[in-house]
C-alpha cells in the first residue's frame, strides 16, 4: 500500500501520528520477540495446570438442586437459600 499511498497520507487516514508510526515500525522485532516469550509462558502454564488442576485450592462440593429455582413456599421457612460473594483481602479471598 504505501507505494500507492504516501505514509504521511496513510498516517492521516489512520489518525496516527508520523513518530508513532515509525516507532511501531522499529519494534516489530522487539513485539514478535514477546509473543513467542508469552506464548512459551502460556505452554509451560497450562503444563503445569493439568498437572496439578487444584494446586492452591480446595475442590468445590457442589449440592444437588432440589429447588430447581422454584423458590416459592406454601409456608414460611420450608426453603431457606443462601448466596456466597468472595471478597479479595490481598492474594487471598474471604467469603460473605
Amino acid at each position: 500500500m504505501k507505494h500507492n499511498y504516501s505514509i504521511v497520507m496513510l498516517c492521516e487516514i489512520a489518525e496516527v501520528s508520523r513518530a508513532g508510526f515509525n516507532k511501531w515500525k522499529a519494534n516489530i522485532d522487539s513485539r514478535k520477540a514477546r509473543r513467542e516469550k508469552d506464548s512459551q509462558l502460556k505452554d509451560h502454564i497450562l503444563a503445569i495446570h493439568r498437572l496439578r488442576p487444584f494446586f492452591g485450592r480446595k475442590v468445590s462440593v457442589i449440592f444437588p438442586n432440589i429447588l430447581n429455582r422454584e423458590f416459592t413456599a406454601s409456608r414460611a421457612r420450608t426453603k431457606l437459600v443462601t448466596d456466597i460473594t468472595y471478597v479479595r483481602i490481598g492474594h487471598d479471598f474471604g467469603s460473605l
